[in-house]
């Protein structure tokens, strides 16, 4: 071979590192991903703070933390709302839709009429209460004038009760006012007491009518 002559010998190729492939360029990708996440969850809460009047900027300054006082006035409203569904189911007839704003031991205690007066427990002994109700007055009716929060656990339900007797036609129950309370768990009413007595149906429920309008 002629010594002139070059060879050419392949040799290990040495690991080299670009701008492009390091890892701190990784990690600023997503770390600007991280700051679109974050400011875009932080646009949706002011917004939804926004639309509930709720000013409170604590979760937007980096706790996340839910305002406790925003939290229990939600859950407020919640019963209430939960509370004029079941009233709406009812005088629908619709049981099942009544019986699903409830436990499964829920509770009714009547002390706002003698003639139906007494305590059902459970599901079942409430869906026979409501249904010979029906049977004996058809149109029997229930109306919310007003319904209140109690803490985050209860509502005070000022009602207005109507019942015509099947055969005979005459009124059972002619715009006989009570007071009810609602006493829930978990988001579903687990005890109503009716009472035809405002003050003793606002002492069950640890009001006092002045604080009441």
């Amino acid at each position: 071979m002629d010594p002139q002559e070059s060879t050419f010998e392949p040799k290990d190729e040495v690991a080299t590192t670009t701008l492009s492939d390091r890892p701190v360029h990784t990690e600023t990708k997503l770390q600007c991903l991280k700051r679109e996440r974050d400011l875009r969850d932080r646009t949706l809460l002011t917004w939804s703070q926004a639309l509930h009047g709720n000013t409170n900027t604590s979760s937007i300054a980096g706790r996340n933390e839910p305002d406790p006082q925003y939290c229990e006035s939600e859950m407020a409203r919640q019963n209430v709302e939960t509370v004029e569904r079941a009233v709406a189911a009812l005088n629908r007839r619709d049981m099942e839709g009544y019986l699903s704003c409830c436990t499964d031991d829920i509770e009714l205690h009547i002390m706002a009429v003698e003639a139906i007066g007494g305590e059902y427990v459970g599901r079942d002994a409430i869906r026979r209460f409501w249904t010979d109700i029906a049977d004996v007055s058809p149109d029997f009716s229930v109306e919310i004038e007003r319904a209140e929060s109690i803490a985050d656990e209860g509502v005070v339900a000022f009602m207005r009760v109507n019942a015509t007797g099947r055969t005979t036609g005459i009124a059972i129950l002619d715009d006989v006012r009570t007071v009810n309370v609602y006493d829930f768990r978990r988001g579903k009413i687990c005890r109503v007491r009716a009472f035809n007595d405002r003050a003793a149906g606002l002492a069950a429920a640890g009001v006092a009518d002045g604080d009441t309008s």
